[in-house]
């Protein structure tokens, strides 16, 4: 196997350099001889069609390549002010000087109007006003609307298909990864431009010498709101069939030359989540110990803006504030406070596949969840051309709890106590010395769960009690050596990581009268070797990297008095091949090795109780995975054309040596695992394309995902083969039909089929979500009339399906320095939605309660 891919790579690399080039560099300068920068040069062939083009940088140069096979190329040369410039080339490489010469332009009428979109180097400059509607008041509603970006709903933004690695605000990183506060509060009247900047390196001292697929956004605010408080207030009340409604918004940026701050408050009961903008969407948690143990499994993914379903009482308060130092140093401050009351209603009808019938379990939820939570950091960063520093020290403190009421065969009453307590720390070091590089990284981390589960069922003589209390420590050390030259790098990177851990479990059950502890101390070790070599030949970029692994395991069961002590050894290969075609076309090959072995938990053979019905027994074997995986990524990108395309394949192949295993007594589900072989295999094609038609000011795109996953399931015991196939589309229309009026559209299509193999037939499972959702915008004056209709489809079983239509309708005023809003949303007062689930053998149906038909008054204050 490793001969024919070493085989295919070199045939690949051959295959694409077998061809001789010619090359084209030099130079754009005026008549005095002085440089200009931002002139387009390109390439065309006998048909004066475009085959690549670069722009002139700030010292005028410029550096173009094309295959020899190409006749009749001519090299054109044109900036506005300037007479366009045509030469012949022969097919050879070649070095020129081009002398632009100024050319008049004569014009009737003078009008000043910026692009809409621009290029400059690797940054794409989005014009905001170009793009601005008058409904749009936050800097997210033009960024959703940008060509060749999109927004998730978890407010995750991706350009071309891969998610950005900084958002910046003149240039500037103050809410590290929590961008979410600046996209859904920033005014869009305080921004000139967002840039995209592609291919962003965050690091100054790598930025000539790693490249990378990801891209930056950067907010370019107007002159006039620099250095001065810029923002907005929303006060608002209303009113349902039930209770009182308000919601309250204060948010100001300050952002200057030197220093910036962000502070917001916002509370409201109107089912507005704003606990999303708090969320890290770029870092997340990286680190390997535990999170929160219980999961209380009432609630599921919805098709549904959660002002349809959320019963909610927040308030969130955020303080950011950066000071610049000196030129390249900055110190960060960033805290973070949220209080969040949900309340739900959810009836649950759920059916688990057994051998020769179906068992199902109807259940009634009343969940009402308390969150209060501080995460607050200080960071200090010095990223200097030749030197780059960073620490930062982060503490997360939650104290959450729950409370649900579950109506089944008995009235059941679930306490949850879930607090976590979080500290970490983050330094990274490198220093450059001609040549070479030096880093030094170090990541400490500290967590505690003390968690705990109370039952009563049917009458508190009746209680059950799981208790659990989890300490654990990590930390990791490393240090590279990187050795650069001219088209080659090589890093050397020895990391030392280790964590020892801690948890105890005890559990008050009926069904279980011994062996309810469990009580486990863990350590290990892990000594990593990741030499990363990095080949660069123009247009196709080699990057191997072999990574060798030692890793030691200790675990130390006391009520069993059983040891495991363990010591692996890993190869973990990782292959990637990049080849850009020409300055639109690109292609990523990739293929990866990796092993991974599990950790305490999975000897806690003592049962742990999640729900009143739902207990894990583990197996006591330690788990291991292998996984092969590999992809294929084709991308264009023409911003000057606002055509945007990538589509891409992966698969994966996971050994596994544990499988899981569920089984019931009565309405009790039992789930562990069992010692068996067993492999999954799941295939995934995306593609993305988006465009955005000047014409009829209209911007369409459609995402599509198409999954299939075939692994294998045991259920009392038996095992089941299980295929499952999603289709999931989502395609999304914005168009601006006149400076009166214009509308938006976004439809999401989920298709799920699921097929069970028996020893007598396969039982098929197929279930579809639809979600379709138009905003319509008339205006007149300073008045805005805006009407959104949104309707959702979702099949139940074969003959059952259920659909849901919304509607709502706001009316606003703009005065001067304030908006005056009144919304009167679910006129049609539908009260619960529901939908259906598979997983595997098992299939839930969801029925939620909706908020009532309500409406709402705002003023909006803006400065």
């Amino acid at each position: 196997m490793n001969k024919k891919i070493a085989a295919i790579c070199f045939l690949l690399f051959f295959a694409c350099y077998g061809f001789a080039q010619t090359s084209v560099e030099g130079v754009v300068v005026n008549a005095a001889g002085e440089k200009i920068e931002g002139a387009i040069v390109s390439l065309t062939d006998g048909n004066q069609d475009i085959l690549t083009y670069k722009i002139s940088d700030r010292e005028g140069k410029f550096s173009l390549s094309v295959e020899q096979e190409n006749t009749g190329l001519r090299l054109v040369a044109s900036l506005l002010g300037y007479a366009t410039q045509t030469i012949a080339l022969e097919k050879t490489s070649q070095n020129l000087k081009i002398v632009l010469q100024p050319q008049a332009i004569e014009i009737q009428e003078v009008v000043v109007k910026a692009d809409m979109i621009r290029r400059r180097e690797d940054t794409i400059v989005y014009n905001v006003d170009a793009f601005k509607a008058k409904q749009d008041r936050v800097i997210g509603d033009i960024i959703q609307k940008l060509p060749g970006v999109e927004v998730s709903d978890n407010g995750t933004i991706s350009y071309n298909g891969e998610s950005i690695n900084k958002f910046y605000i003149e240039g500037m990183d103050l809410l590290e990864g929590k961008y979410g506060i600046a996209t859904n509060n920033v005014p869009v009247d305080a921004v000139q431009n967002v840039e995209l900047i592609e291919n962003h390196e965050p690091l100054n001292l790598l930025k000539d010498i790693s490249t990378s697929t990801r891209a930056a956004i950067n907010l370019k605010l107007k002159n006039s709101k620099l250095a001065k408080p810029v923002g907005n207030a929303t006060l608002g009340a209303g009113a349902d069939e039930n209770d009182f409604l308000w919601r309250i918004n204060l948010f100001l940026l300050q952002a200057g030359s030197r220093q910036q701050t962000i502070a917001m408050y916002k509370t409201n009961n109107t089912g507005v989540n704003v606990s999303r903008e708090l969320t890290d969407l770029i870092t997340g948690n990286t680190y390997p110990l535990q999170t929160s143990v219980f999961n209380d499994n009432l609630t599921s993914s919805l098709r549904l803006s959660s002002q349809r379903y959320l019963f909610n009482q927040t308030h969130t308060a955020s303080v950011n504030h950066l000071f610049k130092i000196g030129k390249n140093d900055f110190f960060r401050m960033n805290i973070n406070y949220l209080h969040d009351r949900q309340d739900k209603r959810i009836e649950t009808n759920s059916s688990y596949f057994l051998q020769d019938s179906m068992l199902n379990i109807n259940e009634l939820t009343l969940n009402n969840q308390k969150s209060n939570a501080l995460d607050a950091s200080l960071t200090y960063t010095n990223n200097a051309p030749s030197f780059y520093l960073n620490n930062l020290l982060n503490a997360k403190l939650q104290w959450n709890s729950a409370l649900a009421g579950v109506t089944a065969q008995n009235h059941v009453a679930q306490q949850y106590l879930t607090p976590e307590y979080n500290i970490s720390n983050s330094l990274q070091l490198i220093r450059k010395f001609g040549n070479r590089l030096f880093d030094i990284t170090s990541n400490t981390y500290c967590s505690s769960l003390p968690q705990e589960l109370n039952i009563g069922i049917d009458s508190l003589e009746n209680i059950y009690n799981q208790s659990v209390r989890y300490a654990g420590f990590y930390s990791n050390l490393s240090t590279a050596l990187s050795f650069i030259g001219e088209n080659s790098a090589l890093t050397l990177r020895l990391t030392a990581e280790g964590a020892l851990e801690n948890f105890h479990s005890r559990l008050s059950h009926e069904l279980f009268t011994d062996s309810t502890v469990n009580d486990m101390r863990s350590s290990y070790f892990t000594l990593n070797l990741t030499p990363t070599y990095k080949y660069d030949l123009d247009k196709i970029t080699f990057s191997f990297i072999p990574r060798i692994q030692q890793h030691f395991i200790n675990i130390s069961d006391r009520p069993y008095q059983k040891d495991l002590k363990k010591a692996y050894l890993f190869v973990q290969p990782r292959l990637t091949v990049s080849y850009s075609i020409n300055p639109f076309w690109s292609a990523t090959l990739g293929y990866g090795f990796n092993q991974s072995v599990g950790d305490m938990m999975d000897l806690t053979v003592s049962p742990v109780l999640y729900s009143y019905r739902n207990i894990r027994i583990k197996s006591g074997v330690l788990s291991h995975r292998k996984t092969q995986s590999a992809s294929v990524r084709l991308n264009f990108r023409n911003p000057l054309t606002t055509l945007f395309f990538n589509t891409g394949l992966q698969y994966s192949n996971t050994r596994r040596n544990l499988l899981n295993n569920q089984r019931f007594i009565g309405i009790n589900s039992i789930s562990g695992n069992l010692e068996r072989e067993n492999r999954t295999e799941s295939w995934m094609w995306m593609v993305y394309a988006g465009k955005y038609l000047r014409d009829v000011r209209t911007n369409i795109s459609l995402q599509a995902n198409v999954s299939y996953n075939r692994s294998e399931k045991l259920q009392q015991d038996i095992l089941y083969p299980v295929q499952s196939l999603g289709v999931f589309l989502t395609p999304k229309i914005n168009v601006k039909i006149s400076d009166a009026m214009n509308a938006e559209y976004r439809a999401s299509i989920i298709s799920q089929h699921v097929g069970i193999e028996t020893s007598d037939n396969t039982t098929r499972n197929r279930s579809g979500q639809v979600s379709q959702n138009l905003n319509y915008y008339y205006f007149i004056n300073n008045w805005e009339l805006s009407v959104q209709g949104e309707y959702l489809y979702s099949q139940i079983a074969r003959n059952v399906s259920a659909g849901t239509f919304f509607a709502d309708v706001r009316l606003k005023y703009a005065a001067k320095f304030a908006d005056f809003e009144l919304s009167w949303n679910n006129i049609f007062n539908n009260r619960s939605y529901k939908y259906i689930i598979y997983s595997d053998l098992d299939t839930y149906i969801y029925n939620y309660r909706l908020r009532p038909s309500n409406i709402l008054f705002s003023v909006s204050f803006r400065y």
